[in-house]
């Protein structure tokens, strides 16, 4: 168990430091911390945020935050819980990351706020944000 914690505790300081280097900053760092969704990532829906638009996600484990990127995201078809770290692996031996869901995602177009915005799996949240505002 303490071995677990450790590794775990060293992901998550390459993760901000990797967030630092590209500029992210230390407030976007610190809700990461809080709802497990990568820093890069929160910088990203706080921007595009800030422009009348809407985004809803479910939340993973915040411990799976260290994972993201590195391990797979759970498919769909994968019904086994993830552990304390946010991380499960099958009978089969395969190993996923508990990933956050995009719910939907709603621009404010006067007087009401449409949704028409599909999420692509091989888009990162950034790129895709940015094709949601073009």
């Amino acid at each position: 168990m303490t071995l677990t914690y450790k590794i775990q505790e060293a992901m998550e300081l390459q993760r901000e430091t990797e967030a630092l280097r590209v500029d992210v900053p230390k407030q976007d760092i610190a809700l990461s911390r809080q709802c497990g969704i990568d820093p890069i990532d929160v910088q990203a829906f706080r921007e595009v945020s800030g422009r009348g638009v809407m985004i809803i996600v479910r939340c993973p484990k915040a411990t799976a935050r260290a994972w993201h990127g590195l391990i797979p995201p759970k498919p769909i078809s994968v019904k086994d819980k993830s552990g304390s770290s946010g991380v499960v692996v099958t009978s089969e031996g395969n190993m996923y990351v508990s990933d956050y869901d995009l719910m939907s995602i709603w621009r404010r177009r006067p007087p009401i706020l449409s949704s028409s915005y599909v999420w692509s799996p091989s888009a990162t949240v950034p790129d895709f944000l940015a094709n949601c505002l073009a």
